[in-house]
């Protein structure tokens, strides 16, 4: 089944499945996703079981954002729901006439669904005693059936909408209903959380007090917003899931934070926007239209001047001012300011509107343009779209203000206010939440030692601090590899950085990186100084020129301002086009700081250079520090290579720009030297859902197989050896992607092994996934101390259990930093692993023809042939297909007559069974001697050497 039929039936089945149907699919999906993803054929593509809880580290008491959610048994009637507008047409001669036109909105629907319960009386009594939720789109669900036949039922609704009158059709169909027995099975679908989640946070909507609901997060507008520039301000909320762990069903509450775009009069936006006061010699140039759209596309706004609010949405400026554009009315050429002149006089005059001549219309629809003045912003919309750098500093200022102690009695408060608005509908459904956050025991796991050099050259042991952190500050540290700078250049883009400044930089920069054990020379030539005004556009003119004077340059240092956006540029000639390292610093960093005591520049700063030197001496091709050698796990001593994969996507209005796909490698043994491939894909795929065509976002790699196998060819040209372990860190990938994404691109890894000759390495995949919110505090009520001054987790804490999801059997909460202003601190770690065994076996000639001290007349190949005729020998079809695409020849000395087979642990059992019963190989009559069974190549090799030292003494003896 492809993609587009398994999205279409997985739909099918939300909307129109029956009851049995809809049973069935619970367990069937919730199976495939915690024990095997594809049919028996795949059967090894499934998520890692757990072996066991970890033990290592010291044990301590967290407190984590969840509430556990208690569920009596529950019924839940799910209603299609289908909402048209009934529009009159006024060109036809009958007054009955009219048409319908589905309503898109969610806040229209809500309030029409609302009306429609509300005033049940009208309609029959069919919502007596009954609290519906309504998800804003198609689905309604009851704790109750209603009075509805099978055939459904249509609703005339006449509501008020912005000052008028509208009717409405409301059509409900029954579709299925919903089960759950918390005592009969565990197992909870995403279906029913999603369902669950629509419950929870209905209420919410027509709460007392003014909240914005986006998706999943309740923005709550009676809490003090701070204001943004652009029109725009920071609100304050939570955000709200149902989880399903190992301990049951739990609320996952966190602290929120969102832009929202304020509301009022269009023209005054626009002066906040522009930093103007329009007047009537104001002229908008092509940069002011581009500025005002990027703030207020897609976002809705109302009309002033007919007696209702009439909606629209907001597209552009046009590029013509409102006296300029004219249209055909009548019969007449008129413009738009007299079409507005000669029909809306009275209702300008009365709001005090006068249009002004010089200025543009607003561009809603591809007929429709409107004046500036006669049009309103509607208050309180969320921002959509990348915010620029501004507004994401002060987002991470204002979510480091707060400490942790602080931000879980916001938690509280959160669900407190949340289960006071959806008490009925909570009640309605059967669902209780409790008061207390769950505690959970996590262990802090021992902090690596890295490896660096002394100020004699010689590798040293570098200890971390007790918090988690390496510092390179003192002078007796070298980097473990210091890089050769003797060819580099300083341009500088600023003015009010003077020449003697500079120089004394260079000295001090210098200085530094000879402590650092970096081989450095003064730069080519004096600082240059050029303004950015003349190079626009023109900075690969510059390289060139520094190519051609200096075709081995080694570095080229900036001294830039950010305002002026001249970053992007260099990096992008640096590094893309010519390979020129580069290195640029901010010119603040050259001002007085008067809040540091001695007031001097930040680049003069030890700590600061040290920070700088460590970016400089990994461009350049050196290591700061790497692992060290004695505690590193077994499997970074073996053949390793690591690789993390990542697909960027556009932001959702976007619709013209490409996804990217990138990978990286590491290409040696201490894991620091990595390479990389970027592909660009499309970012949305085509897919046919009840006959509709809708764009599916695509999470995966389209063509991954193309990429590791040119990393892998890399990788081989540098180590002249294939990887035998490879850990892939897979990110980006949501909860509902997992599965897709797990199977497509697993399946696609293997067949780009078998290009490089039954090449079977050991595969451990992570999935990372970062965005969540899920946070921990300490439980001080516990003794707890060992803590941050932050108030934060130490890091290297992880949490393996209790909290974690039931569906991944292999998911882990770590922690990985206590700095208060990073906002997405911990990860989750979800492992998908195809484990291999490895057989040591002993081949024994039991031929006359053959003298037993000569070499076996026959190669691997045959060996495998053997043994693979064999098992299908015994166990059929069936064992040799589960057997074939895994088995391998690791190791066959002829000599020593001592093979080493490879095989996947699923069908080890097969292999095991069938290596007795081996007579022959080829022509020669022997048997198979099974040595040893173990998981890793190193531990067989071990045995091996054992086995061979033990047959060495019996022949001292004898």
């Amino acid at each position: 089944m492809n993609s587009k039929e398994s999205e279409k039936r997985k739909y099918e089945h939300f909307r129109h499945g029956s009851e049995k149907g809809y049973q069935s699919g619970i367990s069937k999906r919730v199976k495939t996703s915690s024990t095997s993803i594809v049919d028996k054929s795949e059967s090894e593509l499934r998520f890692a079981r757990r072996p066991g809880y970890g033990t290592i580290g010291e044990k301590v008491a967290l407190i984590v954002n969840y509430f556990r959610a208690r569920l009596s048994e529950i019924n839940i009637y799910h209603y299609d729901v289908t909402i048209e507008k009934v529009v009159k047409s006024s060109t036809l001669k009958e007054s009955s006439s009219s048409k319908l036109k589905q309503v898109r909105l969610a806040s229209e629907n809500h309030a029409i669904v609302k009306y429609l319960v509300e005033n049940s009386c009208k309609f029959g009594e069919t919502f007596r005693d009954i609290l519906p939720v309504f998800d804003g789109q198609k689905n309604l669900f009851t704790s109750k059936r209603l009075n509805i036949d099978d055939s459904g039922r249509t609703f005339q609704v006449v509501s008020p909408e912005y000052g008028r009158e509208v009717e409405h059709q409301v059509k409900l169909k029954f579709a299925r209903k919903v089960d759950y027995n918390p005592r009969k099975s565990t197992e909870v679908s995403d279906d029913f959380i999603h369902i669950l989640e629509i419950i929870l946070n209905y209420g919410s909507r027509f709460a007392k007090q003014p909240k914005l609901i986006i998706r999943s997060a309740i923005i709550d507008l009676s809490l003090k917003c701070i204001p943004l520039k652009d029109n725009k301000s920071l609100g304050f909320g939570c955000t709200t899931a149902i989880k399903n762990t190992k301990t049951g069903l739990v609320l996952n509450i966190d602290r929120k934070v969102s832009v929202i775009n304020n509301g009022g009069p269009l023209q005054d936006i626009i002066e906040q926007i522009l930093g103007i006061r329009i007047s009537s010699e104001t002229r908008f140039n092509e940069n002011d239209r581009k500025i005002v759209e990027k703030c207020l596309k897609n976002l809705k706004l109302v009309v002033i001047h007919l007696p209702y609010r009439r909606k629209y949405t907001f597209q552009r400026l046009s590029e013509r001012n409102i006296s300029q554009i004219t249209f055909e009315s009548e019969g007449k050429v008129i413009s738009i300011k007299d079409y507005f002149y000669s029909k809306y006089i009275d209702a300008l005059k009365k709001k005090n509107i006068r249009l002004r001549s010089n200025l543009p219309c607003v561009y809603v629809t591809s007929k429709s343009y409107l004046p500036i003045e006669v049009c309103e912003i509607l208050p309180n919309q969320p921002h959509v779209g990348k915010v620029s750098d501004d507004i994401l500093n002060e987002i991470t200022r204002s979510t480091a203000r707060i400490r942790i102690e602080e931000r879980f009695k916001t938690i509280e408060a959160s669900r407190s206010s949340l289960l006071a608005d959806s008490r009925d509908y909570l009640k309605e459904f059967g669902i209780e939440i409790d008061s207390k956050l769950i505690s959970v025991t996590g262990r802090k796991l021992p902090l690596p030692h890295l490896e660096h050099k002394d100020s004699r050259g010689k590798p040293c042991v570098f200890y971390p601090s007790n918090l988690g952190s390496w510092n390179m500050w003192n002078p007796t540290k070298q980097f473990f590899h210091a890089a050769s700078l003797q060819k580099w250049l300083i341009v500088s883009f600023v003015n009010d950085v003077d020449q003697n400044t500079i120089i004394n930089f260079v000295k001090k920069f210098i200085e530094i990186a000879r402590d650092y054990g970096i081989n450095i020379n003064y730069p080519r030539e004096k600082p240059l100084f050029f303004t950015y005004a003349n190079l626009r556009g023109k900075i690969s003119q510059f390289f060139q020129k520094c190519l051609q004077k200096y075709y081995d340059i080694q570095l080229i240092m900036f001294i830039i301002d950010k305002e002026y956006g001249l970053y992007e540029e260099i990096k992008h000639t640096g590094d893309v086009l010519f390979g020129i390292p580069t290195q640029c610093i901010s010119s603040k960093n050259f001002l007085s700081d008067k809040r540091r005591g001695n007031g001097r520049p930040m680049v003069f700063d030890n700590s600061y250079l040290r920070n700088l030197f460590q970016k400089i001496n990994g461009k350049l091709g050196g290591i700061n520090t790497v692992l060290d050698a004695t505690k590193k796990p077994e499997y970074l001593r073996m053949s390793t290579m690591v690789v993390g994969i990542d697909v960027s996507h556009p932001s959702p209005v976007d619709k013209l720009s490409h996804s990217l796909a990138a990978c990286v490698a590491s290409s040696d043994d201490q894991h620091t030297k990595y390479f990389a491939h970027i592909k660009v894909q499309e970012p949305f795929v085509k897919v046919n859902v009840l006959n509709k065509e809708k764009d599916k976002l695509v999470e995966e790699i389209v063509k991954l197989d193309e990429v590791m196998e040119k990393l892998l060819h890399v990788y081989l040209e540098k180590n002249k050896e294939l990887p035998e372990n490879i850990i892939i860190y897979r990110d980006g990938v949501s909860d509902g992607q997992l599965q897709h994404v797990f199977i497509h691109e697993l399946k696609t890894l293997r067949a780009c092994f078998e290009k490089f000759n039954s090449y079977k390495p050991k595969l451990t995949v992570v999935i990372v996934q970062k965005r969540h919110h899920t946070r921990f505090i300490p439980d001080f009520c516990e003794g707890q101390r060992n803590t941050h001054r932050s108030g934060n987790v130490m890091p290297g804490t992880c949490v393996d259990d209790k909290v974690t999801s039931s569906a991944h059997h292999f998911e882990t909460a770590p922690e990985t930093n206590t700095e208060p202003k990073c906002e997405f601190r911990k990860f989750r770690e979800r492992m998908v692993r195809i484990k291999r065994r490895y057989v040591l076996i002993e081949i024994c000639v039991n031929d006359s023809r053959f003298d037993t001290r000569q070499d076996l007349p026959f190669g691997e190949k045959q060996v495998i042939a053997a043994i693979r005729s064999k098992i299908h020998e015994i166990h059929g079809d069936f064992g040799l297909g589960s057997v074939l695409m895994s088995l391998n020849c690791k190791k066959f000395d002829k000599i020593t007559k001592i093979v080493i087979i490879s095989c996947r642990r699923d069908p080890i059992q097969a292999l095991l069974t069938s290596l007795p019963l081996v007579t022959r190989i080829g022509d020669v009559f022997c048997t198979l001697n099974s040595l040893k069974l173990t998981g890793t190549l190193r531990s067989c090799l071990k045995s091996l050497a054992l086995y061979y030292k033990r047959e060495n003494n019996k022949m001292k003896i004898s």
